[in-house]
């Protein structure tokens, strides 16, 4: 477990072997740590510098010898805090700009990406595209199921949650059976709008979403469950009005 931490830290392997000797000695010595983790003397103290350089190790002074001391579990706490606030920023910022970043890419050329996704945590990674789009409105053809025990039911509350946070709005057409029943009588509590279509008239199996350039398409295959998504600005324009002249006719 502790392993697990250090290497988060980007700890090498030499290292978390001199971390590990410190937490277990409480303080130590150069020479007794690179006695212990069988590394020369110089590479370990080099080592230790290093690490008391980054605030992993503390250093002190008895009796005019140096002696170093781990970090303690609240200490490293600190410290992952401060690694983790660049990294939660950066995304921050990625997700509100993303539209003006991907102006970048290929010299600001327009083109279209298309991702392929297979099994349930990468089916995720869909969802979290579609909220990540800057539009406000996400446009949805889907067959309602039921979602007790599903392997994705703690992350659609999550999604849920997180699209309703980015004030999102969702407008989606369902199958006029019992399980949409159930997702109507949310929908207001959910900031979802939703017609019901005739299933003789459209056969819907799976989760179509569109928002802003991006396309998902999500399969609702228990044996198997994959998805795709199109980024294009042309397609994405296309399957949303294709959603909204449907929602016309059925309202």
């Amino acid at each position: 477990m502790l392993g697990d931490i250090l290497k988060a830290l980007s700890l090498s392997k030499q290292e978390s072997d001199i971390f590990m000797q410190l937490a277990r000695l409480d303080s130590a010595p150069a020479s007794r740590i690179a006695q212990k983790t069988r590394l020369k003397r110089t590479t370990c103290y080099q080592l230790l510098e290093d690490l008391v350089k980054r605030n992993i190790i503390k250093r002190s002074i008895k009796y005019g010898v140096r002696y170093y001391t781990a970090a303690t579990p609240s200490e490293l706490v600190v410290i992952l805090d401060k690694r983790s606030e660049p990294l939660l920023a950066a995304k921050s910022q990625l997700a509100k700009n993303i539209s003006e970043i991907e102006k970048f890419y290929h010299g600001g050329a327009q083109n279209t990406a298309i991702s392929f996704y297979e099994g349930y945590d990468e089916i995720k990674l869909i969802y979290d595209k579609i909220l990540a789009q800057d539009d406000s409105d996400i446009y949805s053809i889907l067959r309602k199921m039921d979602t007790t025990n599903h392997p994705l039911s703690e992350y659609w509350k999550k999604y849920l949650k997180e699209r309703l946070a980015k004030r999102k709005k969702s407008y989606s057409i369902v199958p006029a059976d019992q399980q949409a029943e159930t997702y109507l009588k949310s929908s207001r509590v959910e900031k979802r709008m939703a017609v019901k279509v005739d299933p003789d008239d459209i056969e819907i199996y799976g989760d179509l979403k569109v928002c802003g350039r991006l396309v998902g398409l999500v399969s609702q295959h228990e044996g198997r469950i994959f998805g795709i998504t199109i980024e294009d600005e042309k397609i994405a324009k296309m399957f949303k009005g294709m959603i909204k002249t449907l929602w016309k006719h059925y309202s």
